[in-house]
């Protein structure tokens, strides 16, 4: 029987599928599935996802040797995008750096002719055949062992991933993959194997894939995204005051929530909660808003940063993710996290962030957006400050929408917060813009578009 095996390396993928609608459509599909997962996550997830009628399997050793770190950063540093332009100069100008500067101008140097190599087709073309000669011994002696119909790797842009494709190509194995996030060709990836068939969220990303990645057009399929569906669908959303009292918020007062963009802004995330207390004291908001803090989810605070955010400024703070496992990938967002998720998007009354992709999710619940483009009272110069998101490539597709609105300063703040609270329905035709590009108008369906797609490429001789 047709069978088609999944790598599943990574949180990101459980929460967009596993946790979605995908395993309840692939079962109405007739799609016989093997998940790959790693050896320390395989109980976890036979205990919850093994009554949909899928099968786990350990996932091989990986060959994560020098050389295949070495085309990792190969091809990230190639990405011939403003956005990789501003992160290598960031690299060399980012004040927290711990490197000799005369180390950080010698990788400079590499990353800026890597860069400007990048856009050369004939270029990546070199790296794809460099990277496949590179041999993944244990992935292919287990796709020869399980000899799958399909392999499907729904985000490529890990190892394990790569590792799959490559070798499921050299054994004749149909191959699909699909990107995690709005940003990647942007910031991440040029396809460095290229798979028979690809599965994009959008036009958006369907333009990109033949742009950056040099991918055929025809073999594309524009699926949507199912990390939203569940959001479309309301899952696991509850009332306004049973999720405020699950929290400890004042139901009377209106709700901000702030929402942390990772490692990259926090040192401004930091500084805005101080700017955010600040606005609401000095304005007399504070009688009408009160705000919640949720932590980028592969950085959940502290306990004493939790403590510092709860008592220094009054804001409620919960954590955004769990853990199985150990190492880089052992965060997951479970039901608890993604319930959380749901309703502290769907009961906000303002969603504030930097850059993340709360841009997109607070626009399906039709919550207004405030993007941070300045500072505080930190010092920051161009290559560090926040002001160089609106730069890159995916935000600017954003505020061309018009359904952000980019504060540059604590007035400016000041005043977005007041109009907001006063108007939810201001901006609302630019948010509605920024659902129609990023959702493709498969909303709510994504996982049932996918399942199709991929019962339709096994059909393909």
């Amino acid at each position: 029987m047709n069978h088609i095996l999944v790598s599943a390396s990574t949180g990101a993928f459980v929460r967009n599928f596993l946790r979605g609608g995908f395993l309840d459509e692939a079962r109405r599909t007739g799609l016989l599935l093997v998940f790959v997962v790693p050896p320390e996550k395989i109980d976890a997830y036979k205990k919850e996802f093994g009554a949909h009628g899928v099968s786990f399997e350990i996932a091989p050793r990986q060959d994560f040797s020098f050389l295949e770190s070495l085309f990792k950063t190969l091809e990230k540093w190639s990405v011939h995008t403003r956005f990789m332009f501003l992160h290598h100069m960031f690299f060399l100008r980012r004040c927290s750096s711990q490197d000799a500067f005369s180390v950080r101008i010698i990788l400079f140097a590499i990353r800026m002719l890597l860069w400007f190599l990048g856009q050369f087709r004939l270029f990546r073309a070199f790296v794809r055949l460099a990277y496949a000669a590179l041999p993944a011994s244990s992935v292919r002696e287990f796709l020869k062992t399980r000899q799958p119909t399909l392999v499907f790797c729904p985000a490529v842009l890990y190892g394990s991933e790569w590792q799959f494709i490559k070798e499921a190509k050299k054994l004749g194995i149909k191959t699909v993959g699909m990107l995690s996030s709005w940003d990647n060709f942007y910031s991440k990836t040029f396809l460095r194997t290229l798979p028979d068939y690809l599965l994009v969220q959008n036009e958006l990303l369907k333009r990109q894939a033949v742009s950056f990645a040099d991918y055929p057009e025809k073999q594309i399929r524009v699926v949507g995204a199912p990390q939203y569906d569940r959001h479309i669908m309301r899952m696991g959303v509850i009332g306004r005051n049973e999720f405020f009292r699950s929290i400890g918020a004042d139901p009377v007062k209106k709700l901000i929530l702030y929402a942390f963009s990772g490692k990259i802004s926090e040192a401004v995330d930091n500084e805005m909660l101080a700017v955010l207390h600040r606005i609401l004291t000095e304005s007399g908001l504070a009688q009408e808003a009160q705000v919640l803090v949720r932590p980028y989810p592969k950085r959940n605070f502290s306990p004493r940063k939790a403590s510092w955010a709860r008592h220094t400024f009054g804001f409620l703070v919960e954590e955004s993710s769990t853990e199985i496992g150990a190492g880089r990938d052992k965060w997951e967002m479970d039901e608890n996290a993604l319930r959380f998720m749901a309703n502290s998007i769907a009961h906000a009354d303002i969603v504030i962030t930097a850059c993340s992709t709360f841009f997109v999710e607070a626009t399906i619940f039709g919550v207004p957006l405030i993007g941070i483009s300045f500072d505080g009272a930190l010092k920051l110069d161009k290559w560090n400050s926040t002001r160089r998101f609106r730069t890159w490539e995916h935000i600017a597709d954003l505020e061309r929408t018009w359904g952000v609105w980019f504060v540059e300063s604590e007035a400016e703040l000041t005043k977005a917060l007041q109009a907001y609270l006063s108007s939810r329905a201001l901006h609302a035709e630019g948010r509605k813009c920024i659902i129609d590009e990023q959702l493709a108008g498969l909303g709510g369906k994504a996982a049932e578009a996918i399942a199709h797609s991929l019962k339709d490429i096994l059909s393909v001789v």
